[in-house]
């Protein structure tokens, strides 16, 4: 383990669970091949259809991973401090089919491919984490192909702030403009919506924060296109 964690790779790796469960032979060797990419706000990190050299968390900052196709853009889920991605283009041996866009000022721990295959092969709860990982996203996708055939733009919004988009955050550090950019709509549009949450009592607002109050309700608000409708 890390003597003094003082950078934000280190940080990041001694907070996780999967990480500090490995023994310590695997602890050394993420240390000594685990290397850092940074982006500042809004420039791409990690470009589509790149080979993939590893697995990725977030170290510091906030990303979204998007696909685009012309001048349309489409957000899959944003990424939070702690968070990871990439596992899937690890395991199949394939180019990444996204871009990674710095929401703010970002840096990036990249777990090399064959780091990752060693982790796999020899720790348990590696394998654990990787699967909740697999089977969460899949969730996620699932709810994204609904909300993007017969969803509305709030529905959009409240599965950008449910725990399939953040795993298990549920405070928030994200303005209303973050927010509006990973859901796909204009500011204002985002902003009527939370007023309302924040009415019922499901998220409560404060400067660059959303706190969620009841997930219950969050999530019916991603079924249903009604559950968000102005309040009387």
């Amino acid at each position: 383990m890390f003597a003094d964690a003082t950078s934000h790779q280190e940080r990041c790796l001694s907070h996780q669970k999967w990480f500090r469960e490995l023994p310590v032979h695997l602890q050394q060797l993420v240390q000594s091949q685990a290397f850092s990419v940074r982006a500042a706000k809004g420039e791409v990190a990690l470009k589509a259809y790149q080979p993939v050299e590893g697995w990725y968390g977030v170290a510091q900052g906030l990303v979204k991973i998007a696909s685009s196709q012309g001048s349309q853009q489409s957000t899959f889920i944003g990424l939070n401090q702690g968070s990871w991605f990439g596992e899937g283009a690890v395991l199949k041996n394939e180019a990444r089919q996204y871009d990674v866009v710095a929401l703010r000022d970002t840096e990036l721990v990249c777990i090399p491919s064959a780091v990752f295959e060693t982790l796999l092969s020899e720790s348990t709860c590696f394998n654990r984490f990787v699967i909740d990982e697999l089977n969460r996203k899949l969730g996620l996708a699932m709810s994204i192909i609904q909300a993007g055939r017969s969803g509305t733009a709030q529905q959009r919004l409240a599965l950008a702030l449910s725990r399939m988009f953040w795993n298990q955050t549920r405070t928030l550090e994200l303005s209303q403009d973050e927010l509006a950019n990973l859901a796909g709509m204009a500011r204002q549009t985002a902003n009527r919506a939370l007023q309302h949450m924040e009415q019922r009592g499901i998220v409560r607002l404060a400067m660059n924060r959303i706190t969620v109050l009841d997930e219950r309700a969050l999530l019916q608000c991603v079924s249903d296109a009604t559950a968000l409708a102005d309040p009387k």
